[in-house]
This record gives structure tokens, C-alpha cells and sequence, in this order.
């Protein structure tokens, strides 16, 4: 009677144990769950923030392409003895080789 006794606790000792272990086991695998989704939120923020910065330096790239347009027509406005030259700058940036006449 005392062994079968001793036996059972020694039996529900061991549960208790293999339970504590069990929950220990969840307890980790949800702390790892969660960090694994904070540094996919991180990095999905990340992103975002990086689309941002293309974004906002893209707009500025337009803004500073649309007030030179804006200075180039003032000048040739004021000079328009410059338009020849100003077409010609353009061909060159677009990639096209320019015929510019020969003086006289």
C-alpha cells in the first residue's frame, strides 16, 4: 500500500512535471511567434518608409526638372537669339548628335 501510494505520486509528480514542460514548450513557441511578426511589422514599416523617401525624392526630382524648364523659357524669352542653342542642348540631352550650322 505504502509503494502503490509512493508510485502514484512519484506518477503524478511526473505529470505535473511533463505539463509544466508542455506549457513552458507553448509559453516559447508564442514568444517566438511574436517576435517573428514585430520584425515583419518592422520590416514592413521599413519598406514603407523607404517607399516614402523614393516617393517624396521623385516629387522633389520633378519640382527642381519643372522650375528649370521655367528659368530655361525665361531666358529665351529675354534672349531669343539663344533659341538655336537651346534646341541644340536639348538634342544632345535627349542622345541625338546636333547639326549646328556653321557660322557665316
Amino acid at each position: 500500500s505504502e509503494m502503490l501510494a509512493q508510485s502514484l505520486q512519484d506518477e503524478v509528480r511526473s505529470e505535473m512535471l511533463a505539463q509544466s514542460l508542455r506549457d513552458e514548450v507553448k509559453s516559447e513557441m508564442l514568444a517566438q511567434s511574436l517576435q517573428d511578426e514585430v520584425r515583419s511589422e518592422m520590416l514592413a514599416q521599413s519598406l514603407r518608409d523607404e517607399v516614402k523617401s523614393e516617393m517624396l525624392a521623385q516629387s522633389l526630382q520633378a519640382e527642381v526638372k519643372s522650375e528649370m524648364l521655367a528659368q530655361s523659357l525665361q531666358v529665351l524669352e529675354a534672349y531669343p537669339e539663344l533659341q538655336p542653342w537651346f534646341t541644340a542642348e536639348q538634342a544632345r540631352a535627349r542622345g541625338a548628335v546636333p547639326i549646328v550650322p556653321l557660322p557665316g
